[in-house]
């Protein structure tokens, strides 16, 4: 998962260029319009409402059409001919990936995160807000005043990604302005974190579609990150009084009521999974000068059965041979093992300590770097990795003279992977940038998301 704070700066360079402001007098009068549409989506056109509520204006950011089997021939990886998009719902065939655009639902909007549970697909993160307040008198939502960030906390629904609807922003739940940065589904309902007029924030819920606001635990200046098994929520963040970098867990059983793990520190955004036990990799630093952002650092796992007692490991095998510090890596769990994607290809381990190399793998996330406008950086990048039954699934970007690429790969077994498959622009091109990172496996497949548009890919499994 790419860090959230970097989408919503590179998202608002986005917007910057292709945005008019709006008055807050204008703003008023659309939210006086709007009405009490409950948040439900499908039954009558809540996003209509809510789109108005939030300034009509267009953007389009990236866009990506595939529309591709997992073993299509490498003449099918990228599309050159015209491709006509679906409308609305679609059927998807088993064994395809198939696209479903993401439309007005999804305008202006930055995903966070994504998750499956009882009720479906639940997608959330940012709806970006332009707004001119010079001249204006103060503006309040719901008895709030309104400050104007320039983002609103959004929440999306799917039964099963074919289409989406966006559930009605209330700002005595999520506030006036805010952001959601991740969503899990365990047994005692969904759970978000995220935050709200500046203010850490949780909200749970048991249907996806009514929230309610908890309050953050105390020691929480940020909650960015969440991981759960049916029993146990792991939040990841800032711990207050501390370095943003330095980061920490809370735990529940709820999502209601946490406690602070005070021993489990690292730096940097770290790969987290939750399976037969909890793993967490992250980087210990040493600070040399802090303004100058200088520092010495050690790779560091720590693990954790029930999430409460946790134990500290210095991770071992090739992997972290010669390294001073966290390689970029996501992992997930499959079949008992840990597989992970790093430095060009896969890992296993079967405790999140010791890492081997999968063979078979060598090379097939790249490996080496490539220069694109003067800038060095790695020819390939894994931003998202899920697990099913029956294989496993990685989303990202390829960079190559065309520019950056959004692919995915597939594999039966984590060890031998498909050739990237290349998320084609709309109507066939091949240039253009992508951000397909947010992955999550449901009950019959796969759902991939582009962070930047809200288009999804959808696999189904064919049937045994």
């Amino acid at each position: 998962m790419i860090d959230l704070e970097r989408r919503l700066n590179e998202f608002g360079d986005e917007l910057d260029h292709r945005v008019d402001p709006v008055s807050l007098s204008e703003l008023a009068d659309l939210l006086d319009d709007s009405g009490g549409v409950p948040p439900v989506g499908g039954k009558r056109p809540s996003w209509r409402v809510a789109a108005v509520a939030a300034v009509l204006v267009l953007v389009v950011v990236g866009g990506f059409a595939l529309l591709t089997s997992w073993g299509a021939a490498d003449s099918d990886r990228v599309g050159s001919d015209d491709q006509t998009l679906p409308s609305g719902p679609v059927e998807p065939v088993p064994g395809e990936w198939v696209l479903v655009p993401g439309g007005e639902v999804f305008e202006r909007s930055l995903i966070g995160g994504v998750t499956f549970g009882e009720d479906g697909l639940l997608a959330v993160g940012v709806e970006k807000l332009v707004i001119d307040q010079s001249g204006e008198p103060p503006l309040t939502v719901a008895g709030i005043p309104f400050v104007d960030r320039g983002e609103q906390a959004a929440v999306w629904t799917s039964e099963d990604g074919s289409s989406w609807q966006r559930v009605l922003h209330d700002p005595a739940v999520f506030g006036v302005n805010g952001r959601l940065g991740d969503v899990v589904a365990a047994a005692a309902g969904y759970v978000i974190v995220g935050d709200a007029d500046g203010v850490p924030a949780i909200w749970t819920s048991q249907d996806a579609l009514t929230w309610t606001w908890v309050q953050a635990p105390p020691e929480a200046a940020l909650l960015a990150r969440l991981i759960s098994t049916d029993q146990v929520i792991v939040a990841q963040g800032s711990v207050a009084g501390r370095d943003l970098n330095d980061r920490g867990i809370w735990v529940s059983p709820d999502g209601e009521s946490w406690t602070h793990v005070d021993e489990v520190a690292w730096s940097n955004p770290p790969s987290m999974a939750a399976g037969p036990s909890f793993v967490i990799l992250g980087e210990a630093r040493e600070w040399l000068d802090r303004d100058q952002f200088t520092y010495t650092c050690e790779p560091v796992v720590w693990t954790s059965l029930d999430g409460l007692e946790w134990e500290r490991h210095r991770p071992t095998g090739d992997l972290f041979a010669g390294e001073t510090c966290l390689p970029g890596m996501v992992m997930t769990w499959f079949n008992e093992s840990l597989i992970a994607v790093a430095a060009g290809s896969a890992w296993t381990s079967t405790d999140g300590v010791d890492w081997v190399m999968l063979p078979e793998s060598l090379g097939a996330f790249g490996g080496g770097v490539v220069t694109l406008d003067g800038e060095t950086r790695p020819e390939a990048e894994v931003g998202g990795l899920a697990s099913s039954s029956n294989g496993l699934v990685a989303v990202g970007i390829v960079r190559a003279e065309e520019g950056e690429v959004g692919v995915i790969w597939t594999s039966t077994d984590g060890a031998t992977w498909s050739q990237p498959l290349r998320a084609a622009t709309l109507f066939g091109s091949a240039g253009g940038g992508s951000s397909v990172s947010e992955l999550v496996a449901t009950a019959n497949g796969f759902v991939a998301m582009d962070v930047f548009s809200g288009q999804t890919w959808i696999w189904v499994e064919p049937a045994s």
